[in-house]
């Protein structure tokens, strides 16, 4: 169960248009997220490194979101209608649940990752988000 929230009507910018991700577009995120995160900083090299085995969690991460449905997990996307509809950017959150819950559902972690960096970035977020809002119904 899930808590319910009102959809708020969005004005992207003139040439832009945001809609629900499906599965066609999962390769796509993927691509987003290195071109987004990977660049800004080494640690992204090393915590995410752009190999198959990585691109393929990604790619089982951004379709199991999309499978769990709205009720769980919304996965929006951005796209450039001056480029053929292009994918530039997506946004992916949790929705609030209304025991407070987060369970996040999540392929399992590339076995030649560094299992401290991994719950360092992983963990360390599911961690953060239960000491400030213990099981307070929240978006992240």
């Amino acid at each position: 169960m899930h808590v319910p929230y009102a959809e708020q009507p969005h004005r992207p910018p003139p040439g832009f248009r945001v809609r629900d991700a499906g599965l066609t577009d999962v390769e796509s995120i993927t691509n987003i997220w290195y071109a987004s995160f990977n660049p800004t900083h080494k640690f992204f090299d090393y915590a995410t490194p752009d190999d198959a085995a990585t691109r393929q969690w990604f790619n089982e991460l951004w379709t199991m979101g999309i499978q769990a449905g709205p009720g769980v997990i919304r996965t929006f996307v951005v796209e450039n209608l001056s480029q053929e509809n292009k994918l530039v950017a997506f946004s992916r959150w949790h929705v609030p649940q209304a025991d407070g819950s987060q369970d996040i559902p999540m392929p399992p972690i590339p076995a030649h990752w560094d299992p401290e960096i991994t719950d360092a970035l992983w963990g360390g977020m599911a961690r953060s988000r239960e000491r400030v809002m213990g099981k307070k119904p929240h978006w992240s």
